[in-house]
C-alpha cells in the first residue's frame, strides 16, 4: 500500500473503505480535500456504494464509484452541505404568468382577438389547460421519480414566452435537481419518467383535437395569406390514421388548438429525448452506453447540423429544386453545444443497468425518431 500526506484523514476514510473495498493504494489530491482509493469491491457494486454512503456522508464526503483499467475506485469528496431553498411563490408566478401567456395564444389560435373582452380571452382556454398540462405532467414525472429515489428536487418552473404569433405563449417547464444522480438505474428512471408522462397526456389531447379538426383542400390559404404547417412525424401520422381514418387524396389536417397543443407535446418530447447532454435523451443514453454515449452524442450533433444546413445547401446547387427544411436545428445544435454535448458520470458509475432498462433504452431511441419530422415548422 502506498501511504500519502494528509495520513490523518485519510485514516479516517481507509478505516471505512477497506472493509468494502480491497485497497490497492490510496493517493491524496487537492491539498488533502480527495482520497482516491483504487483496488477490488469486496461485494457487489450496489451494495458497496450503499454501505460507504451510509458511512461516509455523515463524515461530510460524497462518494464516486468508478472503474479504470480493471480496477475499482472509490472517490471521496467533501460533501457539499448548503440547504435547500424553496421559493413556491416563484413558481406560482411562473405557472399564472404562463398560463396567461398561454390564454392569449389559445385566443388567437381560435380566431378571436383576446384584448377585446374577457370572453375572448376565455376563448384560449382549450389550449392553455392542454398545454400546461401537457409541460406539468412532463416534469411531474421527473419529480416522482426523483422523489422516489429521495432526491432534493424543485417543484416545476414555467417558463412564460411571448403569445402567438410570435410563440406559442411558453417555452416549456423545469424542474432543479439540487442533488447528483446515485446510481445509472436512478439516472434512467428520471430522465424516461418525464417524457412517458407527458406523452400519456399529449397523446389523449391530440386524439381529442383531432376529432374535432377538419380537412381542408391541400395547399389552401386563407384570404391569400400565408399559413403555418406542420410536420407529420410517423407517431402523429398513426394517430391520426387511428382517429380520421384515410387522408382524402388533396386533403389535409386543419387542426384546432386542442390538436395543435399535442402536436406540440409530441415537439417537445422529440426534442428531450434527443440522446445529448444532460436533456433527457442525454440521462436514458448515458444510463444505458456509459462513455459510449459520447459517440451517439456526437452523432446526434452532427445530425442535427445536416438537418438544418443540408437543404439550404442543397438549393445552392444548380439544377437541384427547392428543398424545404428548418434553421432551427441549427439554433438547438448551437444551444446545446453551449451546454454541452457529453453528460456527467453518476456518482455510482460502475453498478449495472439490467437488460430490461437497457431494452428500454433502444425502444426510447426508437420512440424518438418516431417523434422528430425534418421540416417540423414551413410557411406556405
Amino acid at each position: 500500500m502506498q501511504l500519502s500526506e494528509g495520513i490523518g484523514v485519510a485514516q479516517l476514510l481507509l478505516n471505512n473503505v477497506q472493509d468494502v473495498l480491497d485497497v490497492h493504494t490510496y493517493t491524496v489530491r487537492d491539498g488533502g480535500e480527495t482520497i482516491v482509493f483504487t483496488g477490488r469491491l469486496r461485494e457487489a457494486s450496489g451494495d458497496a456504494y450503499a454501505h460507504l454512503e451510509r458511512r461516509l456522508y455523515p463524515l461530510g464526503y460524497r462518494v464516486l464509484l468508478r472503474r479504470d483499467r480493471g480496477q475499482d475506485v472509490v472517490i471521496t469528496t467533501p460533501a457539499a452541505q448548503a440547504p435547500s431553498r424553496s421559493r413556491p411563490w416563484l413558481n406560482l408566478l411562473l405557472l399564472f404568468a404562463t398560463a396567461f401567456t398561454t390564454l392569449i395564444s389559445g385566443a388567437f389560435l381560435e380566431g378571436r382577438v383576446p384584448w377585446l373582452g374577457w370572453k375572448a380571452l376565455l376563448a384560449g382556454a382549450p389550449f392553455a389547460v392542454a398545454m400546461l398540462g401537457i409541460l406539468g405532467v412532463h416534469e411531474l414525472g421527473h419529480y416522482v421519480a426523483a422523489r422516489y429515489y429521495r432526491m432534493d428536487v424543485s417543484l416545476p418552473y414555467f417558463i412564460p414566452f411571448l403569445p402567438f404569433p410570435f410563440g406559442i405563449g411558453t417555452m416549456g417547464a423545469v424542474i432543479r435537481l439540487r442533488s447528483p444522480m446515485t446510481n445509472r438505474k436512478a439516472l434512467f428512471d428520471v430522465g424516461l419518467a418525464g417524457p412517458v408522462a407527458g406523452l400519456l397526456v399529449a397523446i389523449p389531447v391530440l386524439a381529442f383535437g383531432l376529432q374535432r379538426s377538419q380537412l381542408v383542400p391541400a395547399h389552401a390559404t386563407l384570404g391569400g395569406v400565408s399559413l403555418l404547417k406542420l410536420g407529420e412525424p410517423l407517431l402523429f401520422k398513426a394517430i391520426a390514421h387511428l382517429v380520421l381514418g384515410p387522408i382524402p387524396p388533396g386533403t389535409e389536417i386543419a387542426m384546432n388548438s386542442i390538436a395543435f397543443a399535442g402536436w406540440v407535446g409530441l415537439f417537445v418530447t422529440a426534442m428531450n429525448l434527443l440522446p445529448i447532454g444532460q436533456l433527457d435523451g442525454g440521462h436514458v443514453a448515458y444510463a444505458v452506453w456509459g462513455r459510449g454515449h459520447h459517440l451517439l452524442a456526437r452523432t446526434t450533433f452532427v445530425g442535427l447540423i445536416l438537418l438544418g444546413a443540408g437543404p439550404w445547401l442543397l438549393n445552392l446547387l444548380p439544377g437541384v429544386g427547392p428543398v424545404s427544411g428548418w434553421s432551427g436545428w441549427l439554433v438547438w445544435a448551437l444551444l446545446l453545444s453551449v451546454f454541452g454535448l457529453q453528460h456527467p458520470p453518476a456518482l455510482d458509475d460502475v453498478t449495472p443497468l439490467g437488460w430490461p432498462r437497457k431494452l428500454l433504452g433502444v425502444l426510447t431511441l426508437l420512440l424518438m425518431l418516431s417523434l422528430i419530422t425534418p421540416v417540423p415548422f414551413r410557411v406556405q
